[in-house]
């Protein structure tokens, strides 16, 4: 810190006070993104209920769940192949995949109505939230603080931020239902555009682009800048 003494190795509590803006987005942005994706993940039978109609069999149900997971499969897979092949960073990912989301779930809470008479649709419109889900913040939110804070508070930044996601998935999951039989479908689904919408203000503004610290021994992952290929020669 710019008060610690040539030599000297900062304390936890001067690097967590010289970092903490950055720790605001790390841990404000899991924080949004576990309020969308538990409220939605642990529910989604409960939305599709609500559009299908509940006169339908369990099989049912599970079956459409079974066609919504294949979706986050697919957003992981393109996370995967967007980092490994590409040069562009992991903050645009996180940032496309926040505003991605908040699109979709305003579409789904203006149109709601008119969707329920096609379902099918609408299942395909609520499943690519799980896509960009996984595409986005869920591939993100855990690897960028293991790069944008220097050694001596990595590991502390990333559990709060972590910690941080937690309250974030016990606040979705326990709004959820309250939400959807007092206020309804859409109403879920525009708090969480709203929550979206939020996840990418702190995306933008306090994530940095590239980590704090050059790499001492040769690249490591936890200090490769977050816009990178994972190309160690690139890294040098």
């Amino acid at each position: 810190g710019p008060g610690t003494p040539p030599g000297k190795e900062p304390s936890r509590a001067e690097g967590l006070s010289e970092h903490h803006w950055t720790l605001l987005g790390t841990g404000g942005t899991w924080f949004c993104f576990d309020v969308m994706f538990y409220a939605n993940g642990v529910f989604s039978a409960l939305v599709i209920e609500d559009v299908f109609g509940r006169s339908h069999s369990p099989f049912f149900i599970v079956v459409h769940n079974l066609y919504l997971s294949m979706f986050p499969i697919l957003g992981f897979v393109a996370a995967a192949v967007y980092v490994g092949w590409t040069s562009r960073s992991l903050k645009t990912l996180q940032l496309v995949g926040f505003l991605s989301m908040s699109v979709l779930y305003l579409i789904l809470a203006h149109y709601y109505s008119t969707l329920r008479s096609e379902p099918w649709v609408f299942v395909g419109l609520y499943a690519s939230t799980f896509l960009f889900a996984n595409a986005g913040p869920n591939s993100t939110t855990f690897i960028i603080p293991t790069s944008v804070f220097p050694p001596h508070v990595a590991a502390t930044c990333h559990g709060l931020s972590a910690a941080a996601g937690k309250l974030g998935a016990m606040l979705g999951s326990s709004a959820m239902a309250p939400l959807l039989v007092y206020g309804g479908a859409p109403v879920v689904f525009m708090g969480c555009a709203v929550v979206g919408v939020l996840g990418a203000l702190l995306t933008a503004v306090f994530i940095p682009n590239e980590a704090p610290v050059a790499p001492a021994g040769g690249p490591s992952l936890a200090v490769l800048p977050i816009d990178m290929n994972l190309d160690p020669e690139r890294a040098q």
